[in-house]
């Protein structure tokens, strides 16, 4: 049984249009990104459930990339603490993980 599908840029005008076509939840999605963007979205993920991690977890990873970064450069446990506002423990965790 093959389904119907809109092509994405044709059902993206019509929800420009009239946006009352959206359910609650893809109106909420459609707030944050953008139609566009959510009909991508329902396209690959539709009727899965995804985990979508929190800002703080990927805001972790860059800071501590930098974190490799600046040691590489030659900072010190104590310069890279004070300017991360980190102890130097937790300086050293996150250089040794990157070790590992």
């Amino acid at each position: 049984m093959s389904k119907f599908r809109l092509p994405d840029d044709v059902l993206i005008a019509m929800l420009m249009r009239e946006p009352n076509l959206m359910p609650d939840a893809h109106k909420q999605i459609a707030a944050v990104i953008g139609i566009g963007p959510m009909v991508k979205l329902c396209g690959v993920y539709g009727g899965n459930q995804i985990y979508i991690p929190t800002i703080g977890r990927f805001m972790r990873a860059q800071r501590n990339a930098l974190i490799y970064k600046d040691h590489a450069a030659g900072k010190s446990l104590n310069q890279l603490a004070a300017k991360f506002n980190l102890t130097t423990v937790t300086v050293r965790q996150i250089l040794k993980k990157a070790e590992a």
